[in-house]
């Protein structure tokens, strides 16, 4: 099968047997002209190397979405993207670019409300209420628009359990919305401005924190900024600025602290 391509008037929902599954480079597309898209514990869209593409007029809730080098894009026109896997599972699976774009939030923070991933790329868009809360299990590069909390002070929680943090595109939340990038086993890399209006930053490198001049950390009021490197050192460059209005700054490094 080439294409795999469901559409459900007033919505599409599956239970743990309803699979969609192709081969190759077969692509799979779901869309929900009204309401939601609802996958459960069980339920797993898979292909070969093809796209997977989810699009609902409300809700988008996962289960399990597999490409082994394509694209995923998921959007919740209305609503927001959420999970239902109990065991925390990947929720989305590719060595490609997962794009998501919610208006009332994508993931939440608590038990096993975050969206988890095992994916090479990511770009995220929360547009109108809620927060973006993502687990990564290995290596992270944020690109394309970034991941951008738009309205209603969001805030991004940003983990990887494994590997290097790349951040190559803008990270920000809107008003107060803080910001907490970890990565835990690995190298964090600020190639781009990380910020909110006047929220906290938080950025923590398990090998270390590093900035080239375009990687600065920018918040204002009594936003404050803290920056911890649990083995290594922080490194800015000539050109790197943290920024804020009244807030505290802490850096703490296991070794060096290279100042900008």
């Amino acid at each position: 099968v080439s294409q795999s391509r469901y559409t459900g008037g007033t919505g599409v929902t599956h239970t743990a047997a309803g699979d969609l599954t192709t081969t190759g480079v077969g692509t799979i597309a779901v869309t929900a002209t009204t309401n939601d898209i609802t996958m459960v514990d069980g339920t797993v869209y898979g292909t070969g190397s093809g796209t997977v593409t989810l699009l609902a007029a409300t809700n988008v809730i996962l289960g399990e979405i597999t490409t082994t080098s394509s694209t995923v894009s998921i959007t919740a026109t209305a609503g927001a993207i959420t999970e239902a896997t109990a065991a925390e599972t990947a929720n989305i699976t590719t060595s490609d670019t997962a794009t998501l774009n919610a208006a009332t939030g994508i993931g939440s923070t608590g038990g096993a409300a975050d969206i988890d991933t095992t994916i090479a790329t990511l770009v995220a868009t929360n547009s109108t209420s809620g927060n973006i809360v993502l687990q990564e299990s290995s290596a992270l590069i944020i690109g394309g628009t970034g991941v951008r909390t738009l309205a209603a002070n969001g805030n991004i929680d940003l983990r990887t359990d494994a590997g290097a943090f790349n951040i190559n595109a803008v990270v920000t939340a809107h008003g107060s919305g803080d910001v907490t990038i970890l990565s835990t086993g690995g190298l964090t890399t600020v190639n781009a401005v990380v910020s909110s209006t006047t929220g906290d930053l938080s950025l923590t490198g398990g090998t270390g924190v590093t900035h080239t001049a375009a990687g600065d950390l920018t918040t204002t009021g009594v936003g404050t900024i803290a920056v911890t490197a649990t083995t290594n050192d922080i490194t800015m460059v000539d050109g790197t600025v943290y920024g804020t209005g009244s807030g505290t700054v802490t850096l703490l490094a296991a070794t060096n602290v290279i100042l900008g």
